[in-house]
């Protein structure tokens, strides 16, 4: 079995595989004995974690779930994309993970991958497999947050109060330029590459992905787990399975 973990800044989720094929999901703090329940069954012949936090410990991870193989995003040796990132060390391991998942489910399509997280980032992999690099911006709670740290006088807002059209309170008004803001940066960016590659496929994913796909006019797939599958293709990909 492979076990792949993916820590972001905010939430941890852990997956189990066989042959490619998901076993299990599980997200959230203080869930080992959960994940073990899971493990239990098999033994882990590699383990691949993406940690963009730096609060995970390649020694606790052996102690905790025994693998064969241990293996970090940022060392891997092997992708299964190429691509022409200028500066490919400062690459977030997340991001790698999402290409990954695009490769491997949606081969020979433009894709663009949206990860609405505590940053919002978009990534770009054309139909031959050349990933040509996105954008990162601020979340959703970043910019609410951001708002409030940086003013003498707003107040931290809250998605609850969005309202339909324009906001007619300093807390809708806050809602709608954070949400709509960010909607129509997406929508921006799926029509710039829709006009040069008609049959682009568009992924959303991240913490935020149920509450901004609701709105957005575009169609998108919407894949909870995406980078879990990109880090056990990665995987897959580097023990030559």
């Amino acid at each position: 079995m492979h076990l792949v973990i993916d820590k972001g800044n905010t939430a941890i989720k852990y997956g189990g595989y066989l042959k490619g094929k998901n076993i299990f999901e599980v997200r959230g703090e203080n869930v080992l004995e959960e994940v073990k329940k899971h493990i239990q069954p098999y033994t882990i012949e590699a383990l691949l974690f993406s940690d963009v936090s730096g609060e995970l410990s390649p020694k606790d991870l052996l102690r905790q779930f025994t693998p064969k193989h241990l293996f970090r995003v940022s060392e891997l040796k092997k992708f299964p994309f190429r691509h022409s990132y200028k500066t490919p060390h400062t690459l977030g391991e997340d991001r790698i993970a999402l290409v990954a998942a695009a490769h491997k489910c949606y081969p020979k399509l433009p894709v663009l991958v949206i990860d609405a997280g505590s940053c919002i980032t978009f990534d770009f992999l054309d139909a031959d497999g050349e990933y040509h690099g996105g954008a990162i911006s601020p979340g959703i709670s970043m910019r609410f947050r951001s708002m409030e740290k940086f003013t003498g006088k707003l107040p931290l807002g809250s998605i609850e109060n969005f309202p339909e059209g324009l906001g007619q309170s300093t807390h809708e008004s806050l809602a709608a330029g954070v949400l709509s803001g960010i909607l129509f940066e997406i929508e921006g960016r799926i029509n710039q590459l829709k006009s040069q590659f008609s049959d682009l496929t568009v992924i959303l994913t991240g913490g935020d992905a149920e509450l901004l796909s609701k709105r957005l006019k575009n169609p998108i797939f919407a894949h909870p787990n995406f980078l879990l599958e990109g880090l056990d293709h990665l995987l897959s990909f580097n023990i030559n399975e």
